[in-house]
């Protein structure tokens, strides 16, 4: 078997393991894993990223319009979709979970407007039920702030063209509680700019494994006056704010799901006719065949180009 190129060290223990379970196991097929399109996701099948993410499985586009996805996908990834999924599309990831699948999520729910790129537009992804309906709860009101440790961030270019960077406390290095964890793979922070708190619900069950992988520092607090993109608009605290510490900016979940819905609730779009493409005439699954796996972050896009560990946890996640 050969081992796939390593561009960087911190790959190397990865990629060597990944071959030599191939050389292992000869019947060792390579998972599928689909990146979603259809609501203003970046295409990383057709982009430079393609290349980190090719040793892990077979790589695809999918396009998440309520269709059922196919069995034949292992994962879906959903970085930074910029539209909100509708019922049927929600239905389509959920049935897609019941069958023991895995999900990863990096989400982004401060937009900055196309118009005035100095004012954040708030965001909401509507799979926000979903997960609260499986056991954490995203609260997409808040956002990290930390005014001792900031961390860089591009704030506009200069009359040359060249990036000016600067402290921004809305880029927050968030610290991992559980470093072993295989997600994290060592990486002790993460700078994850305007991310959201996400805790764990009542509403999880027994047989659920709930995991914070990343959470706020020590002196990092919790805002919801988030509208404006310039730093120097969060150097004064204001009454509104709470501690952050120790709240979840990145959590995963491991275990059998309960769906998000009813049979009675199945979208029409959900009965396919046989032989449509991509479609197969489905059962309801009330909750999952097996253990299923999701991974969540509320820092989606500006999370991969604010650290070269952001790049690395995304491709960590993936795997």
């Amino acid at each position: 078997a050969i081992v796939p190129l390593i561009q960087r060290p911190s790959q190397f223990e990865y990629a060597f393991a990944r071959t030599l379970q191939a050389v292992l196991n000869r019947d060792f097929e390579k998972p599928k894993i689909a990146f979603s399109q259809g609501h203003g996701e970046p295409n990383v099948v057709d982009s430079p990223l393609k290349a980190e993410f090719s040793s892990l499985g077979m790589l695809e586009s999918i396009k998440l319009d309520g269709s059922p996805i196919p069995r034949d996908v292992d994962v879906l990834v959903i970085l930074g979709p910029k539209r909100s999924f509708n019922k049927a599309e929600r239905f389509a990831i959920d049935q897609f979970l019941m069958r023991g699948k895995s999900l990863v999520a990096l989400l982004d729910y401060r937009q900055q407007s196309t118009v005035y790129p100095n004012i954040l537009i708030k965001s909401l992804t509507g799979l926000e039920s979903l997960f609260e309906t499986y056991g954490v709860q995203i609260e997409t009101e808040l956002t990290f702030v930390d005014r001792i440790n900031p961390s860089p961030a591009p704030i506009k270019r200069d009359q040359n063209g060249q990036v000016i960077y600067s402290n921004h406390p809305l880029y927050s290095r968030m610290m991992s509680p559980s470093p072993e964890h295989p997600a994290v793979a060592n990486m002790t922070n993460l700078v994850m700019p305007m991310a959201s708190p996400i805790k764990p619900t009542a509403s999880a069950h027994q047989n659920l494994q709930i995991e914070p992988i990343f959470v706020g520092p020590k002196d990092v607090v919790l805002a919801n006056q988030i509208a404006r993109f310039e730093p120097e608009t969060y150097v004064v605290s204001s009454n509104d704010e709470v501690p952050g510490h120790k709240m979840a900016a990145a959590i995963t979940l491991n275990g059998i799901l309960k769906s998000a819905h009813t049979r009675d609730d199945q979208p029409t779009k959900m009965n396919a006719l046989p032989g449509s493409p991509n479609q197969e005439p489905t059962v309801f699954l009330p909750s999952s065949r097996g253990d299923s796996r999701i991974l969540i972050a509320s820092s989606g896009t500006r999370m991969l180009a604010a650290s070269q560990t952001g790049l690395r946890f995304f491709k960590n996640a993936v795997a």
